[in-house]
């Protein structure tokens, strides 16, 4: 009777075995990486009977866009990066390659299929997907032998929106990166499929501590110089705030010399950028323009006035001086404008927000509501002036008295 008890427990022990061995040999080999600081999980398996690698990837949507990579650098490397799409619903998934420290470019050549159970769901990004024929690529492979095969990561700005269906979408620099390296064997295997989340680092090394918090600094100085030049800066020079030509000719070279940084800084960020890259964009062009511009008003103001009237007699000189006053006057105008208007394309060019959008606005008509009538104060008081030195230069000399 002992006996055939024991031999119904053990008979049953094995029963309720068999579905738990059955599950567990159906959960796919993966390697797993949690970001801590960024409540962020990622999770790979590789197909050892083909080219496909599957990814699973949960991170919060307060990042304008998150990025998994394969390589210890940009230059070369595959990387796959997530955003919202239009409805801010559905996940667009982007495999980009980067040809160096710039933004990566979207590459149709590599196929990836999005599986069930993407999507955004409350404030995460929820994302599994699977990359076709993602061991190789034009500019580099995933060696599934290596235990440290290189692996990076990387976090879109959460001041900026992105939300679309574009797979070639403009992207703003990221905010945070780092690197981590994958045991690829730890991640392979015979059965693959979605490899389950994790909140534990499995098959991957990582220190958290060396990870890089950077942005788009260089942008960040462009935009505030030429800002202050084109609101404040640029009015108050071409109105001549100051009387004294040497003081002129200080706050001119002052002035000239912040210009060259700020366009010196905008033009090294433009190439990081594949929209801006190119310098066809109307922000940049109409930059050049203001700039030729700008240049012209210095020459035309500090050419000696002589070389315009040394020909012309009395009250014909101070004619000539005033005409060209007033002609530099209205082209300061133009390009302080042209400035302005250039101002707000610069700003849908890096991709900024309403708010940039309407504290650059209120700051603009702020100023043109303040230089516009002194500028006409001041032209009308020049001419003043210059009739009142025609009337005196007019005036017939006293002859001396005689004496008797």
């Amino acid at each position: 009777m002992k006996c055939f008890t024991l031999s119904k427990i053990y008979t049953a022990l094995t029963l309720l075995s068999l579905p738990i061995t059955k599950a567990e040999s159906h959960i796919p080999s993966s390697s797993s990486l949690y970001l801590a600081k960024h409540n962020t999980s990622f999770s790979l398996s590789v197909d050892a009977n083909s080219q496909d690698i599957y990814f699973r990837l949960e991170s919060p949507r307060s990042a304008s866009w998150v990025a998994v990579g394969v390589g210890d650098g940009m230059k070369g490397s595959l990387m796959v990066f997530v955003y919202a799409g239009e409805n801010s619903k559905n996940v667009t998934i982007s495999p980009r390659i980067s040809t160096g420290t710039s933004e990566p470019k979207y590459t149709p050549d590599i196929k990836i299929s999005a599986l069930s159970g993407t999507m955004i769901q409350g404030n995460m990004y929820l994302v599994s997907l699977v990359c076709h024929n993602c061991r190789t690529w034009p500019t580099g492979s995933l060696n599934v032998l290596s235990t440290t095969q290189p692996w990076m990561y990387a976090f879109g700005p959460s001041d900026k929106t992105l939300t679309t269906n574009d797979l070639a979408a403009n992207l703003a620099q990221h905010v945070s990166y780092g690197r981590f390296t994958v045991d690829m064997p730890h991640a392979t295997g015979n059965f693959t499929g979605i490899p389950p989340a994790s909140t534990v680092n499995s098959g991957v090394l990582i220190d958290e501590d060396r990870e890089t918090r950077d942005g788009d600094h260089i942008a960040l100085v462009h935009g505030y110089i030429m800002a202050a030049l084109i609101l404040v800066c640029t009015p108050l020079l071409f109105l001549h705030i100051t009387s004294q030509a040497r003081m002129i000719w200080i706050t001119s070279a002052v002035f000239g010399l912040v210009l060259v940084v700020g366009y010196v800084c905008g033009i090294w960020d433009s190439s990081n950028y594949l929209r801006s890259k190119s310098f066809k964009s109307d922000h940049q062009v109409i930059g050049f323009i203001v700039l030729g511009l700008f240049l012209l008003v210095l020459v035309l103001k500090f050419v000696p006035a002589k070389r315009f009237r040394n020909d012309l007699p009395g009250m014909q000189n101070a004619a000539a001086s005033m005409k060209k006053k007033s002609a530099l006057m209205g082209l300061g105008h133009f390009t302080w404008l042209l400035g302005l208007i250039n101002g707000f394309l610069g700003i849908r060019l890096a991709g900024e927000g309403w708010r940039i959008y309407t504290i650059y606005a209120c700051i603009a008509i702020g100023m043109v509501l303040i230089f516009t009538p002194l500028s006409i104060l001041l032209k009308r008081r020049a001419e003043r002036r210059t009739r009142s030195n025609n009337v005196a230069a007019a005036a017939p000399m006293g002859n001396p008295k005689s004496t008797r």
